[in-house]
């Protein structure tokens, strides 16, 4: 599937995204829902997803997303969408708010084209650049050699201080340390 995503052609892969985006957010609002509406009742699940959900809510995990929510109101259900963590508070809340299905669903659909809109374009290759330089190769795996990875090639700078002449690379030349100075003022140190 992940070659879909790729070569996939472009209104398919963001209506298949859209679709995972729906879906995804209807799943934390009945996560959030469904354990409120138990507590309500006064019955608490004992085993399974539900008791894990509802320990977590009970423990304050949605905590965040409610106080957004009743600061901001329903567009913070389609801004969560372009967050990463805060997603999964914010639709969690909703549900714990017992917010109408119908309210929900239209505040989802806009962040929801979003969200297929950005992981569509550029949202992979932003995560595979991200994960490539936590592996510490600025430039990823070779992909001419499938077992090329990094530090596997001698004269291939592998590291981001070997790119860079001198052996200071980027990350360290503009890596600045601050330290507190007098009242509020800031001193910067190499």
């Amino acid at each position: 599937m992940g070659n879909f995503f790729t070569t996939g052609p472009f209104w398919a892969v963001y209506v298949v995204l859209f679709l995972m985006a729906m879906a995804r957010g209807q799943m934390m609002y009945w996560i959030g829902r469904i354990p409120t509406e138990q507590a309500l009742k006064r019955t608490a699940p004992t085993t399974g997803w539900r008791a894990r959900a509802h320990r977590w809510l009970s423990d304050g995990g949605a905590d965040a997303g409610v106080r957004s929510i009743q600061r901001w109101g329903l567009p913070v259900v389609s801004f969560c969408y372009v967050t990463v963590g805060f997603q999964s508070l914010v639709q969690a809340a909703a549900g714990m708010l017992r917010i109408p299905l119908l309210w929900y669903i239209l505040a989802q659909i806009p962040g929801s084209l979003a969200w297929a809109a950005i992981y569509s374009t550029i949202g992979f290759g932003l995560w595979a650049a991200i994960i490539a330089a936590a592996a510490g190769s600025p430039a990823g795996p070779d992909r001419h050699d499938p077992g090329a990875g990094p530090g596997r090639h001698a004269d291939r700078a592998t590291h981001p201080a070997q790119a860079c002449p001198g052996g200071r690379g980027a990350t360290s030349a503009h890596r600045y340390r601050y330290r507190a100075g007098r009242a509020g003022e800031r001193r910067r140190r190499t």
